[in-house]
């Protein structure tokens, strides 16, 4: 019975390997190439995959009462916090979805200045709150699955 059975599954197992087309499997130790009826191996992706570009963008500048927000694009207040977020775009310009962009970034934060301000998680881990500390510039970055965002320079102002 249990010959019978082991011959039964070497059958299906030979029928189900012919199904899928041409199969080739040499070269060398570095060349295996498997492929379907075409016999074409599919490209390796580039970084990032589907993502094309990353930019930090600014959506927020909240402020102490008695403290005027700056207004300005790139600007904060000493004092002052400025709502920034990472976000991975596909080549046709529209935001990637989570399920292309993953849960977290690879990166974001401070690359240069960071004793101009103190950043923080609110809780979204592709946004960032830089509260600014002292009059100067500090730069971020973000990086998306091997994309990496332009250099943003916030500009902290009395």
């Amino acid at each position: 019975m249990k010959k019978q059975f082991a011959a039964l599954v070497l059958a299906a197992a030979a029928l189900a390997l012919a199904a899928c087309g041409d199969t080739i499997i040499g070269g060398d130790v570095n060349n295996i190439i498997v492929g379907g009826p075409s016999g074409v191996a599919s490209p390796s992706p580039a970084p990032g995959g589907l993502i094309a570009t990353v930019k930090v963008v600014q959506f927020g500048e909240n402020c102490p009462a008695g403290t005027q927000p700056s207004g300005q694009a790139r600007q904060v207040r000493a004092g002052c916090e400025k709502a920034l977020t990472c976000t991975p775009f596909l080549a046709d310009g529209s935001p990637a979805p989570a399920a292309v962009h993953g849960p977290a970034p690879d990166f974001f934060g401070v690359i240069a200045g960071a004793s101009y301000v103190s950043v923080t998680i609110p809780g979204e881990s592709f946004n960032r709150d830089a509260r600014g500390l002292a009059p100067g510039i500090a730069s971020f970055s973000c990086t998306v699955k091997g994309v990496r965002s332009e250099q943003f320079d916030l500009q902290v102002v009395p």
